[in-house]
């Protein structure tokens, strides 16, 4: 089982940015803010929720 890891201030400021991109329909755009995140960050299931509602989102 996965342990979760405490996300940077850095890194849930970018998730917050994408999560109001995908809530205004630019899928793409919340997908460039997801990239820039550090490595750690890709680990946290908030990250990976995100990722699967914005690949979902570009269909």
């Amino acid at each position: 089982m996965k342990q979760k890891k405490k996300l940077r201030i850095k890194d849930a400021v970018r998730l917050e940015g994408a999560e109001m991109r995908l809530q205004k329909g630019k899928p793409q755009q919340a997908l460039r803010k997801l990239q820039r995140m550090t490595e750690r960050a890709w680990d946290h299931p908030w990250t990976e929720h995100l990722v699967w509602r914005a690949a979902q989102a570009m269909g």
